[in-house]
């Protein structure tokens, strides 16, 4: 079925045909829609329990809500579906199906589930049987997805510790047994990660960071693109004086406990954790299957028993009608209304009349608001002379339905034509005939950054507000300015998504902004998420390389506490789906807290 295929349920009364038979009312509608705009096909709806006119009306109002509802139910399930299957569309096709029939094969041979919905009840009991059915829908799906999500950042952060850098990846396998010290009562071993341009900073100057440390005692582990990996021996009694004046030079301390086999336990670890997520992922896929089906099953009935109680309030008792569901597309599909209003336009009375040519005409103006109220006007706003509902996602989405929002308009890097990156050449740096402890000297006071980092929703940019707010007014009255994540993006970094790329870019130019403010002698306030701990070292290295201080503060809030606040509606649209790559919350963007302590 083509993306742009729209469907219409169209009710007529029978005595559309001159002898009243269902089959030749459904010949009729047919020859009024034609082959040309569309193709109609029987759509069958038992007859229910009435009960009295205000309860129609209230009814009628329930069951549009309730569509809108399983709408949101189909399109959230089809959404949770795309993230398992990875975006696999011809995957997802496959998993889409309704009583193991393509959505649009069930579509055309439609019959009411007498079974699960017996018609037989009344028509209130039937209602809110489907509202209990799509509400735990709902619910299943949402927590089997959180499941599988939690096992998956699991899985991810353990991943990350494998190939990390050496400020945070597992050292079993890196650091050999020999060069730590065990079962002393004297002595300690730490394992110190020094960003790379600052090793000659330590070599000279970690003998005398505390007392009681054992002198050339320093021997380098390991060593990669950021860090180099030092051990270092001290007396336990000075340990943690030790731990604190390497936090204080900007050195990672690593916690490091040497075990036996520890490499191995890693490993089952992992094996264990990935296992755990194949299975929930297959649990998660089975009943992100089912539960697609099951929801666009009870969709499409609400759909039959909103047609049944608009043609109840439109034709009035005995009921003697027919239903049909036409297949056209959106082009078409205001000719096929026009052809509908042309042949059945006598059936509107007074809201039909002809103009000087013999062209139907609608007079709209006195109708709508009493056709609104008496509900039938379908879900479309406009009045017509047949009862008709046209089901927004229905109409288009189902074969291939929940597309995510569009992309902002400052795509992604990744998204966008990529270029071949150059360095400018012909360029020599200027150097200010100021240095920074002259110009603080002048301007009375000293520039640093105060980084703060953070789950979204964790209180960063409220921090960075009353922070900037105290200290440019009195007693303090300092420089400060507030550079915010959210900010930046509409005109610095607005060529930039959320990939981790992207991410990483972002904070390349927020770390070389901050530093100017804070050469410039201002505070410069930091408020971003910063999820990894290689980009904030980079940033807190780039102010040590310049002679800046540099404050790293960690808004430190759990994602339940971050998710109960979200005053800006954030973590609801990534648990739909809505938003990918939402850190904290998608399995693939982890948020690496601080090694250092932090402040909440």
């Amino acid at each position: 079925m083509s993306k742009n295929t729209k469907y219409l349920l169209i009710s007529l009364p029978a005595s559309i045909s001159p002898t009243n038979d269902h089959d030749e009312a459904l010949t009729t509608l047919r020859s009024a829609v034609t082959l040309d705009y569309g193709t109609v096909f029987p759509f069958p709806i038992p007859e229910f329990k009435i009960g009295t006119l205000d309860a129609l009306v209230q009814q009628a109002d329930e069951l549009a809500k309730l569509e809108a509802a399983c709408e949101g139910v189909v399109a959230k399930v089809g959404d949770s579906l795309r993230t398992i299957l990875q975006g696999d569309e011809a995957k997802i096709s496959q998993s889409k199906t309704v009583n193991d029939k393509p959505p649009e094969q069930y579509l055309k041979s439609f019959h009411w589930n007498k079974v699960k919905y017996r018609a037989d009840r009344p028509l209130g009991d039937i209602i809110d049987t489907l509202q209990k059915e799509i509400t735990s829908i709902d619910n299943q799906v949402k927590d089997k997805y959180n499941s599988y999500n939690s096992v998956k950042t699991n899985l991810t952060q353990l991943q990350r510790r494998q190939d990390g850098n050496l400020a945070s990846k597992a050292l079993t396998n890196i650091v050999p047994p020999s060069l730590v010290i065990r079962d002393s009562d004297y002595l300690e071993t730490h394992l110190i990660a020094v960003p790379r341009n600052l090793t000659k900073d330590f070599l000279r100057a970690y003998e005398s960071l505390s007392p009681m440390v054992v002198p050339r005692s320093a021997v380098q582990v390991a060593s990669d693109d950021d860090f180099t990996l030092y051990a270092v021996t001290t007396f336990k009694k000075h340990s943690q004086d030790f731990i604190h004046r390497c936090r204080e030079s900007k050195w990672t301390p690593r916690d490091f406990k040497y075990k036996e086999g520890g490499g191995e336990e890693e490993r089952r670890e992992l094996e264990k954790v990935g296992e755990n997520e194949r299975k929930v992922w297959g649990e998660a896929l089975r009943l992100g299957r089912t539960a697609w089906g099951e929801a666009v099953m009870a969709w499409v009935h609400v759909l039959a028993l909103r047609v049944f109680v608009e043609t109840v309030l439109r034709y009035g008792l005995p009921l003697n009608y027919v239903c049909g569901l036409v297949r056209t597309t959106g082009k078409l599909a205001k000719k096929a209304r026009s052809s509908l209003d042309t042949k059945f336009s006598y059936l509107g009375g007074n809201a039909f009349g002809r103009d000087k040519k013999g062209r139907v005409t609608k007079d709209d103006s006195s109708t709508s608001a009493d056709m609104q109220a008496a509900g039938h006007m379908g879900n479309e706003g406009e009045y017509s002379a047949y009862s008709t509902i046209a089901p927004s996602l229905l109409s288009s989405s189902i074969p291939k339905p929940f597309h995510l929002p569009p992309l902002p308009p400052s795509l992604p890097s990744s998204q966008k034509k990529k270029k071949k990156k150059t360095m400018s050449t012909n360029i020599t740096y200027h150097p200010s005939p100021l240095t920074h402890p002259q110009r603080a000297s002048l301007r009375q006071q000293k520039g640093l950054t105060i980084w703060l980092t953070g789950l979204s929703a964790s209180g960063k940019s409220t921090l960075a507000t009353s922070l900037e707010s105290a200290l440019l007014s009195p007693p303090y009255t300092l420089s400060a300015y507030r550079l915010d994540g959210d900010n930046v993006r509409f005109g610095l970094n607005a060529d930039l998504g959320f990939t981790p790329t992207d991410r990483e870019e972002n904070i390349r130019r927020i770390a070389h902004v901050a530093a100017l403010f804070a050469d410039a002698c201002t505070v410069a306030i930091t408020s971003f998420i910063s999820p990894y701990r290689k980009d904030r070292a980079v940033a807190r290295g780039l102010h040590d390389k310049a002679g800046l201080a540099f404050v790293e503060v960690w808004c430190d809030a759990s994602v339940e506490e971050c998710e109960r606040r979200d005053p800006k509606g954030l973590y609801g649209k990534a648990r739909r789906g809505e938003i990918q790559g939402f850190t904290g919350v998608s399995a693939d963007a982890p948020y690496e807290e601080p090694d250092a302590e932090g402040v909440e």
